[in-house]
C-alpha cells in the first residue's frame, strides 16, 4: 500500500483510492514550494489550491480518466466544498470539463504543455494590473502606477512562459523515493 505524509497534518495518507502511485508523484508539499518560487509570492488559498489541483488534473492526463474531487481534495489538503468551488470558475474559464457520476471528476481540456500558470492565475485572481492610484491627486502617482504596470507585465510574461507540463517535470525532478519504516 502506498501512503504519503503530509507534514502540515502530520498524518499519512492511504493513496490507494485514488489510484496515486506515491513512488511516482511527487509530494504534496514539492509542489506547493515549487510554486511559491516560480511565482516568487506568496500564494492566497484560494491561488494555491487551484494551481495545485491543475497540477494534480495534469498528472493524470495521459490516462485520460477523470480525476475525482475527493482524490485531489484529500492529497492535498484542501476542504472538498472549497475545491468544488475553485474547479467550476477552471470549469467556466474553459480549462478543465468534469464528467458526472460515480467514475466521474474533473480533467483538463488540453495538454498540459498547453496550459499555461498565466491562465490558471487569470481565472483564480483576475486581471492583477493595476488601473488607478489610491493618491491619484499626487504628481508623483502616475510614475508609480507606470512601474506597478511594467512589474504586472514581467509577471505576466513570465507566468505565460510556465506550463503546468514545465511544473509537473519540476516537481518530479526535485522528489527522491521517500521511505517509511
Amino acid at each position: 500500500m502506498w501512503i504519503a505524509y503530509d507534514p502540515r497534518e502530520r498524518r499519512q495518507r492511504n493513496l490507494v483510492d485514488c489510484g496515486i502511485d506515491n513512488a511516482l508523484a511527487p509530494s504534496v508539499t514539492t509542489i506547493t514550494l515549487q510554486l511559491r518560487s516560480v511565482l516568487a509570492v506568496n500564494l492566497n488559498a484560494k491561488t494555491e489550491y487551484a494551481c495545485l489541483a491543475m497540477l494534480e488534473l495534469a498528472q493524470h492526463f495521459d490516462g485520460g480518466e477523470p480525476v475525482q474531487v475527493r482524490c485531489i481534495a484529500e492529497r492535498h489538503g484542501i476542504k472538498s466544498p472549497f475545491l468544488v468551488q475553485i474547479l467550476q470558475d477552471l470549469k467556466r474559464s474553459g480549462l478543465v470539463s468534469s464528467t458526472r457520476g460515480a467514475a466521474g471528476g474533473y480533467r483538463l481540456t488540453s495538454s498540459p504543455q498547453k496550459i499555461t500558470l498565466a491562465q490558471v492565475l487569470e481565472v483564480v485572481e483576475g486581471s492583477t494590473e493595476p488601473t488607478t492610484c489610491a493618491s491619484s491627486a499626487s504628481p508623483l502617482a502616475p510614475v508609480l502606477l507606470k512601474v506597478c504596470n511594467e512589474l504586472s507585465a514581467i509577471r505576466r510574461e513570465r507566468l505565460e512562459a510556465i506550463s503546468l507540463a514545465d511544473l509537473v517535470e519540476r516537481a518530479c525532478e526535485s522528489t527522491g523515493p521517500m521511505w517509511f519504516i
